[in-house]
């Protein structure tokens, strides 16, 4: 996700690297085969032909287009596979996805995995599209923001200070931003793969072993933990320091994710139903944003954005019953 949010959160995927400017397809040796080349929006690296083709990638990209519903699919996003599994990302000023190559040393699933990742970045890329086509004040604050944060980068002295300023007074309805954005996205991910711990495999190194209190970061990207009465105790101790303090945007829906589970677990492996999670569960989120959008000053929804996230949570969740159950 996105690049300042990401390094916050190291612990689920390593040192995120930023995308590189510069042509999709860069001059390749002899050694880039075309078979693993390109295919489509999908580029793979030399150092990642050891792992699935590209057109095995753009095939993933066209099972996930067909569960979209009335959503329009992310066509202007450009996907590139590195080697390197802790560089996944999607960067929304450019609609670059690149998706890390996960290491044998982690599983012997490793390239189903690198699919899920993809399926995850793409399902940023879905959300992105469809909120700037839709909403204008969705617009308004994606265009601010980033016009501010490319003036920031190119700026000094005191007229730097109010740019920041200004932006700072925005960071409430950002971070959120960045929240309801990982939460589709896992949402898309749990659809593709009819796998609620589809996630959390491809962070679960095979050589370590882990539990819920030493390793939280594992919690937030289990659709099935809800079932448990310990997982909301670690979500409610863990809330002031990594969702107020640390405007944590994986950690801020748990509670939205196990509901989502628990309406869907039954029919999940039904076709017809996949067909209709994706656009219902966008619906609702795409609502709930834009009312925080539309509710007036930024700093009514707290300092960091999630002052009210229990709040905003339940409200989820009690549209998602109407409309799921």
């Amino acid at each position: 996700m996105y690049l300042n949010w990401l390094k916050k959160v190291l612990a689920l995927a390593g040192i995120i690297a930023p995308l590189q400017s510069g042509a999709f397809m860069p001059a390749c040796g002899p050694v880039f085969s075309m078979e693993y080349a390109a295919e489509g929006r999908v580029e793979v690296k030399p150092s990642a032909q050891h792992g699935p083709k590209a057109a095995e990638y753009a095939k993933v990209l066209e099972q996930v287009d067909a569960l979209l519903g009335p959503l329009s699919p992310a066509t202007s996003a450009l996907i590139s596979v590195d080697n390197a599994f802790v560089f996944s990302v999607f960067d929304p000023t450019t609609f670059r996805i690149s998706v890390g190559l996960r290491p044998a040393y982690m599983g012997p699933k490793h390239p189903a995995h690198n699919f899920t990742t993809l399926i995850h970045e793409y399902g940023h890329a879905v959300f992105e599209t469809n909120m700037l086509m839709r909403n204008k004040k969705f617009q308004k604050l994606y265009a601010e923001f980033s016009s501010l944060e490319k003036r920031i980068e190119q700026t000094e002295g005191s007229l730097r200070d109010t740019l920041r300023n200004r932006q700072t007074k925005l960071l409430p309805l950002w971070n959120l931003r960045g929240a309801f954005h990982e939460l589709f996205a896992d949402v898309v991910t749990l659809t593709a793969t009819k796998d609620p711990k589809a996630l959390q495999s491809v962070l679960r190194d095979s050589r370590e072993s882990y539990d819920k209190h030493s390793a939280p970061e594992l919690l937030l990207r289990d659709f099935t933990d809800g079932r448990h009465s310990q997982a909301l105790r670690v979500w409610k101790k863990e809330l002031q320091h990594r969702v107020l303090e640390g405007e944590d945007p994986y950690f801020a829906f748990l509670p939205v994710r196990w509901e989502i589970w628990k309406l869907s677990r039954n029919h999940i492996k039904s076709e017809n139903y996949q067909k209709t999670l994706i656009p219902k569960v966008y619906e609702i989120l795409e609502r709930h944003y834009i009312h925080l959008l539309e509710s007036g000053e930024p700093q009514k929804i707290g300092r960091g954005g999630f002052d009210k996230i229990e709040v905003i949570n339940q409200r989820i969740v009690e549209d998602l019953r109407e409309i799921l159950d």
